[in-house]
């Protein structure tokens, strides 16, 4: 009788899982979500449901993210919400550079030059794609700014308010942080390139 209660408790509540399609964006940005210990499955995973979210058409303004009363609020709302998308995004793909970027190159790394190497492919990869979001956080942030937006303060999301505000005056340059990490790749890259059986035997072996 306890393993019957546990099964239907368990049916219901898969059930009760399936109850709500993902229709709306705020859906899929409620998805998302910061891992202590980001893998590359759940990176991959907030990067799905944050393109979900910018693909998707939004909630009803009672269901925002944030109280709305009026257009302009709502129109605000709309280019700010697809601007953190965006930029969470971008933030996502850098993430997912990091696990297969390498600081620096080292002598005692000439045995796994190859593999090193192949790995700051997959780094530089996840760089660029980075990059490629910049482009749209810059047209919502720029949209935020437009005059008949200028007294709107939302009280549930005033940070997202903030990071626009620092994009558009340029205190957030997510291209010059990106292309210094690129810049930093590609030194370890020909780094290790230069590399051959004499860095690494000659030392150990003399």
């Amino acid at each position: 009788m306890k393993r019957q209660t546990v099964f239907f408790l368990f049916l219901f509540s898969s059930l009760s899982a399936f109850s709500w399609p993902l229709l709306y964006a705020e859906q899929y940005y409620k998805l998302y979500h910061q891992h202590f210990y980001a893998t590359v499955e759940s990176t991959d995973e907030n990067i799905f449901y944050l393109q979900q979210a910018l693909k998707a058409d939004f909630a009803n303004p009672l269901n925002a993210l944030t109280k709305i009363e009026n257009e302009n609020e709502w129109a605000c709302y709309r280019a700010l919400f697809r601007m953190k998308c965006s930029q969470l995004m971008l933030e996502e793909y850098r993430k997912q550079a990091s696990k297969f970027d390498k600081q620096k190159a080292y002598f005692y790394n000439q045995p796994y030059r190859q593999i090193i190497l192949r790995s700051l492919e997959v780094a530089l990869l996840n760089y660029r794609k980075a990059l490629a979001c910049w482009p749209d956080v810059q047209t919502y942030a720029e949209e935020t700014g437009k005059p008949q937006y200028r007294y709107i303060h939302f009280d549930s999301i005033y940070k997202w308010q903030e990071d626009a505000w620092r994009i558009r005056t340029g205190q957030l340059d997510y291209q010059k942080i990106i292309e210094k990490d690129i810049a930093r790749l590609e030194k370890v890259k020909k780094d290790l390139e230069e590399m051959d059986e004499n860095t690494y035997s000659k030392i150990v072996f003399p």
